[in-house]
């Protein structure tokens, strides 16, 4: 029976895998007790779920490196920002910040128009809402946090601390304060609603959060702004709705005796209903929230018109900004996102006039994912318009994470490895793409940037994985025979190659040589090893093969060139 795509592009690892979450193993008889420990701590440590790990870590390997780094230099309590306890955190809080924004100012609002035992409910909730944010801080205090200068996740106690006491650390506190200390009264009111103003300190962090739940909606960039807008200004609404329920009490605590409109509708009165006085409240802030204008209630009160004043100032502001973010979904400020959305389209025109099938127009969408970023620039453009030392400049900049991976790299002079930086160019390898192939011509020399590919015998074993930072093809450019080895991507890898002879023109340098074959000789008993494990009679044959090809066995044999030698 034939297999069908999916089934034949499908890489079964044959490797004894490592533990993905890079944790101590535990014991055969280890308890139950041991076991959830571990599992929670999976949680807590960075993880590929987590939708912001892939904008920072763009392979396995950085994620493995980043959870090695948390693990030997952390404390087991600290929490990663890329966890997958920091992402279920925020949607809950998300969620609860949603339900305190909704139903807090509306008991704020009436709670000076009820006696105390009518409003013992509230109470109830402002406690509730208390050991909420007090739990809060403590996981504030355990959280690390993204440093979007350096580009790293800091997870040293102390600096988690001081970035939370710059942050939102009083805010939080203040809104601790226990109301139920003061007394019911006129004055205690008004005093006890000042702590939970410091709440909407706290809206930014729930829109913030609110991305997480757009995700999980598989909502597009563009439709998150628009929930986001709309959410925001029927929250708007609500709040000014509020404000004009409590404000008159307030005023009346001030001295003003003149009528005011919340009075000339008798709204005041105990035998009024939360939802009476939040309904006319809601009217009247909708007329001047959108400046629809008229006066719909009568007053004599200058506390009001300050007031109505403030909320269509608020109005009008609000539509400002809404214009602004009109502007930049279609000015200049998202062009390359524009761009690169008008090349998909274009993508699927073709590929649809050509009659693709649905596999590979998949293929080809994850292509240009990983490669443009969901951002499209005209690289050779921008860079043909600048000299060509700040074209290397820039080449040497934009690479010089990979240059701290690769050994060979290390400690030669920043000019040798310009010009080895020069000479690379990018690929971009697709999940089961051959990347090299056994038996054919080599032509590249290749390094890998991000990504993880897998070195498969001929035979159908699986020998051994390279990631970030390792290089191959030196062995097989610089020797008569090659190793049966072909070379198979196992998840979308960026990956640099040098022709052969910019690479032959390279390994003149005697340092570059020796490291060079120190590595190619380490990875040949690599690869023995595990071809011995799998199959020793081919691993004989290959061995035989490696000794004729160093001349060691016929006297004809053609050894592996040697440095200072033409290539």
């Amino acid at each position: 029976m034939a297999k069908s795509f999916k089934d034949i592009n499908r890489h079964e690892c044959t490797i004894r895998k490592r533990s993905e979450s890079c944790l101590p193993k535990l014991s055969p008889n280890a308890s139950n007790w041991e076991k959830l420990k571990r599992r929670f701590r999976k949680t807590l440590i960075v993880s590929s779920r987590h939708p912001n790990s892939k904008q920072h870590y763009r392979s396995s390997a950085a994620i493995t490196f980043e959870r090695r780094r948390q693990i030997s230099t952390a404390p087991v309590y600290i929490i990663h920002p890329f966890s997958q306890f920091t992402y279920y955190r925020e949607i809950v809080w998300c969620l609860i910040y949603i339900v305190i924004f909704t139903v807090w100012p509306i008991l704020m609002a009436h709670v000076f128009y009820e006696d105390e035992t009518q409003f013992r409910w509230p109470r109830a909730f402002s406690q509730a809402i208390n050991v909420t944010i007090f739990i809060n801080i403590i996981f504030n205090l355990i959280s690390g946090y993204h440093h979007a200068q350096i580009k790293e996740a800091v997870l040293e106690p102390k600096r988690i601390a001081v970035n939370y006491l710059k942050t939102y650390f009083a805010a939080d506190c203040i809104c601790l304060f226990p109301s139920t200390l003061l007394a019911w009264n006129a004055v205690g009111k008004a005093i006890g609603v000042i702590p939970t103003l410091f709440l909407y300190f706290r809206v930014p962090t729930m829109y913030k959060y609110l991305r997480h739940i757009t995700v999980l909606m598989r909502l597009s960039d563009t439709q998150h702004e628009i929930v986001s807008l709309i959410s925001l200004s029927i929250y708007m609404l609500h709040w000014c709705s509020c404000f004009l329920a409590s404000v008159d009490y307030i005023y009346v605590l001030l001295g003003d005796t003149n009528e005011s409109w919340f009075r000339h509708a008798n709204l005041t009165g105990s035998n009024v209903t939360v939802f009476e006085r939040y309904m006319w409240s809601l009217q009247l802030s909708i007329a001047h929230f959108y400046s629809m204008g008229g006066e719909i209630f009568p007053t004599h009160s200058k506390f009001d018109y300050v007031t109505l004043s403030l909320i269509a100032i608020l109005g009008s502001a609000f539509f400002g900004y809404v214009i602004v973010i009109i502007l930049q979904a279609i000015g200049t400020v998202n062009a390359a996102e524009s761009k690169y959305e008008e090349l998909l389209r274009q993508l699927y025109e073709y590929l649809r006039s050509k009659r693709v099938p649905v596999n590979i127009n998949k293929r080809l969408t994850r292509y240009c994912e990983y490669r443009f970023q969901k951002r499209y620039f005209r690289t050779e453009a921008i860079l043909a318009t600048l000299s060509e030392h700040l074209q290397n400049e820039i080449k040497l900049y934009t690479m010089r994470n990979l240059i701290g991976k690769v050994e060979i790299f290390k400690g030669l002079p920043k000019g040798l490895i310009g010009s080895i930086i020069a000479s690379l160019n990018t690929e971009i390898y697709l999940k089961n793409d051959v990347v090299v192939s056994a038996h054919k011509p080599l032509h590249y020399w290749y390094i890998i940037s991000h990504g993880t590919v897998a070195m498969i015998h001929t035979s159908g074993i699986e020998l051994c994985h390279l990631e970030d930072g390792e290089v191959f093809g030196g062995g097989r450019l610089m020797d008569v025979t090659d190793f049966p080895v072909n070379v198979v991507a196992l998840e979308i890898s960026e990956i640099f190659r040098m022709t052969k002879q910019d690479f032959l023109s390279n390994m003149k340098n005697r340092t570059i040589y020796e490291r060079l074959m120190d590595q190619v000789d380490k990875r040949q008993e690599i690869l023995m090893q595990a071809l011995s494990k799998q199959d020793p009679k081919l691993q004989e044959k290959t061995e035989i093969l490696f000794e004729v090809k160093k001349g060691n066995i016929l006297e004809s044999g053609l050894p592996r060139a040697k440095f200072g030698q033409d290539f």
